[in-house]
């Protein structure tokens, strides 16, 4: 205050009113805000509670927030929250928001213990959440295909509305409006975009976004991309597509085939065999009294305390009061692997072998064992190559195999093996047919690009996609393609093997052929691949240059 007038003073106090004045604003509610909690009133049921919500935002401060504003108006509302940081839920019995775990907030949701779960991008991939039939975008990313990976977590197996809905929130006039708004709404009603087409196939980059906010690039240029690429998309689709009658003939022809094949375990009969383990109860593994859940106690590597479950309902949604993982009892979880690690451990007795065999052609090994088993008319060696094979099994245990026996067993296993896998013998043969059709039609490509462009009346020292202009303008004005000084000597070895009917000379290292105009058109791709590996300007690359690098590769 030292050395400040009276005037000094009144002038700081005008202006620090008219800042406050300024800043009150910033305390009124947002505008985006207001959308988001009066379309979350509408989806109010009787008794307080709302549908399940989905929100998603790119920032954990616009999360906090969000659930800020959504407890104000209702502290009692049942909030979720799911970020990198972790996970949050609504107490109902104190109205308090606890920590959890991420998996914990999960299994809530899908118990329909938490209404409306706000989620950063964290949860945008690997999450099942199929009990609620709205998604909200908060905010939306300026690449389409995340938007996608949101609208998955909702629309997936097991989805239980027949409709779901996306709720894009954007400010007029924003790039994300012009784009998620005005251009898909346009698309639409120019066919372009057909009802669940979804903004994965919005053909618009990341790069055109900030273009469009800087400026640089125009609403309707922006629109006249995106229709460009999506014919180029169905164009391809078009052209790759199998038709859905021969679709339908194919897996029913894969059903059949695979039908009559028995797995050598199902999931149940690992659970029975798990509950039943006399074994692992010494060890101090524990079945729950409904037998959906074991304790896994006493095995190397897995703490004690483990959770271990066949039933997908547990693993998806969790069990009330519990906030620990809870491993499936399959092949691929660690905690199942290693009671399976724990079981090898044992030595087999005398009376059961273990027999592996390798199926020729395939890296595949078939795994059976030889096993004593006791009968009426004493013991004999069987085969046994899936549980199923143990049912009403006497393990004759004071038996001891012979070499010979287990031999015997080996030879049966090995035909089973043949007869399961017999034709993957026959893939080994496929694919280097395969390779060979499609080297030969590599080399036929660039070979007749060689001609094309030695056939072109111009010197080699010219611009060499100058000449491919012409080259094209030829192609597509003739009918059948015509070679001259075709050389020979690269595709004599694969005759018979190319895509296209072409007959080569068996004689002469040049010659004059015709062939189809695609020829010619998949000739040109090749020459344009070439020089594309040249490392100069487009500009300054020539014809002599291509075709150097042409019977360069050829050579290889």
């Amino acid at each position: 205050m030292q050395n400040r007038s009276q005037d000094d003073l009144e002038w700081e106090k005008r202006h620090l009113e008219r800042l406050l004045a300024t800043l009150s604003g910033i305390f009124s509610r947002p505008s985006k805000i207001q959308a988001l909690l009066d379309h979350l009133e509408s989806r109010k049921m009787a008794g307080g509670r709302f549908k399940q919500t989905v929100i998603f935002t790119r920032f954990y401060d616009t999360l906090s927030d969000i659930v800020s504003h959504l407890r104000k108006i209702n502290p009692s509302i049942l909030i979720g929250t799911y970020s990198g940081r972790g996970g949050r839920y609504v107490d109902p019995s104190t109205g308090r928001l606890n920590n959890c775990s991420r998996d914990d907030v999960k299994h809530r949701f899908l118990r329909q213990e938490i209404d409306i779960l706000v989620c950063t991008d964290a949860a945008a991939e690997g999450l099942n959440l199929q009990t609620a039939d709205l998604l909200i975008n908060f905010d939306l990313p300026w690449n389409p295909m995340k938007v996608e990976q949101r609208i998955g977590r909702i629309d997936r197996i097991g989805q239980k509305y027949d409709k779901i809905y996306v709720l894009n929130l954007c400010y007029a006039g924003s790039v994300e409006e012009i784009v998620y708004g005005r251009l898909l709404d346009r698309l639409a009603q120019a066919g372009q975009v057909v009802g669940s087409q979804q903004l994965s196939l919005l053909p618009v980059y990341e790069d055109e976004f900030e273009k469009l906010a800087e400026g640089r690039l125009s609403e309707s240029q922006l629109e006249r991309l995106a229709k460009k690429r999506i014919e180029k998309q169905r164009q391809q689709r078009s052209s790759m597509e199998i038709p859905a009658r021969e679709l339908y003939e194919i897996y029913m022809k894969m059903d059949s085939g695979n039908r009559y094949q028995s797995l050598p375990v199902t999931l149940h009969e690992i659970w029975e065999v798990l509950c039943t383990s006399a074994y692992l109860e010494c060890l101090g593994c524990e079945i729950s009294r409904d037998r959906k859940l074991m304790t896994v106690r006493g095995i190397q590597e897995v703490a004690d305390g483990s959770l271990l479950t066949a039933d997908r309902a547990i693993l998806e949604k969790g069990l009330p009061g519990l906030d620990k993982p809870i491993h499936f009892a399959s092949y691929g979880d660690p905690v199942f692997d290693a009671v399976l690690e724990e079981i090898k451990r044992i030595d087999l007795p005398d009376c059961i072998k273990r027999i592996s065999v390798s199926v020729e052609g395939a890296d595949i090994q078939m795994a059976g064992f030889a096993v004593a088993a006791r009968g009426k008319g004493g013991v004999r060696v069987r085969a046994v190559t899936s549980l199923a094979d143990l049912a009403d099994v006497e393990i004759a245990e004071d038996y001891r195999l012979s070499d010979s026996e287990a031999a015997k067993i080996e030879d049966h296993i090995k035909q089973i093996a043949y007869q399961e896998f017999m034709s993957l013998q026959a893939i080994e043969g496929i694919e280097k047919d395969n390779m060979r059709a499609a080297k030969a039609q590599y080399i036929l490509s660039m070979v007749t690009g060689f001609a094309l462009l030695n056939d072109l009346d111009i010197q080699d020292d010219e611009g060499f996609w100058q000449a491919v202009k012409k080259l094209d303008h030829k192609i597509d004005k003739e009918s059948a393609l015509r070679l001259h000084n075709l050389w020979t000597e690269p595709l004599r070895s694969f005759s018979g093997n190319f895509l296209f009917d072409i007959r080569i000379p068996e004689l002469g290292e040049w010659a004059s052929i015709e062939g189809p105009r695609l020829l010619g058109q998949s000739a040109l791709d090749s020459c344009c691949r070439s020089a594309d590996s040249i490392h100069k300007k487009k500009s300054e690359i020539t014809i002599g240059e291509v075709l150097d690098r042409i019977q360069k590769d050829l050579r290889k």
